[in-house]
């Protein structure tokens, strides 16, 4: 590895990175393990930070992928179709209650703006329009994007971002939710995720 190293990365304190330079460079993945540029394993314990709970090299969805790939590596549903993303849709729809349509987007704090935005949309078109704001429970993380922060905020991760969030009003994280005599329902939509706790 260069020791000009030009990434910045996030949640990292990047003067103390310097100090690990040609470290902890990953080179390769098998299995759960990731290994380095020294040939050092190391276990996948996060899954790639929730993304990859499948492994890496040869497997079914690896291999699902790349054969995808070689069909047509994208294809915008701004308004046409494809084949694929119906498929998904309808293999999600059947595990699902409840639900009828589904919205794509590319990652999880994605999701949640879309959720949210769908959300004041929805009531602006019943004609509430002051119903502008948010509930959320307590210790619930749902993202690094504005309105994910908004409703997910984590003081010593987001507390720079404050005067750009979103008004979200937030909830001890009880057993079971009471909200009757703790908000006005008439200006909240409310967001549920399970929660973490940051220890």
């Amino acid at each position: 590895m260069s020791k000009s190293d030009n990434i910045w990365y996030p949640y990292t304190q990047m003067h103390d990175y310097t100090k690990y330079l040609n470290r902890r460079v990953i080179r390769s993945g098998t299995g759960f393990y990731f290994y380095d540029n020294e040939g050092n394993r190391y276990l996948d314990g996060v899954s790639n930070m929730w993304c990859n709970v499948w492994g890496f090299s040869s497997n079914r969805i690896t291999d699902a992928m790349i054969n995808q790939i070689r069909q047509i590596p994208h294809s915008t549903i701004f308004g046409i179709g494809n084949n694929k993303s119906i498929e998904l849709s309808n293999k999600f729809l059947k595990l699902t209650k409840g639900m009828n349509k589904m919205f794509f987007t590319d990652n999880g704090s994605s999701a949640i703006e879309v959720a949210l935005k769908i959300a004041l949309q929805f009531w602006n078109n019943q004609g509430y329009l002051k119903k502008t704001s948010f509930l959320s429970l307590a210790d619930g993380y749902h993202g690094d994007t504005i309105g994910a922060m908004s409703v997910g905020y984590v003081e010593k991760y987001f507390k720079s971002y404050k005067r750009l969030l979103l008004d979200c009003r937030v909830i001890p994280n009880p057993r079971k939710v009471t909200l009757d005599g703790i908000v006005n329902l008439e200006k909240l939509s409310v967001i549920l995720e399970r929660t973490e706790k940051d220890n």
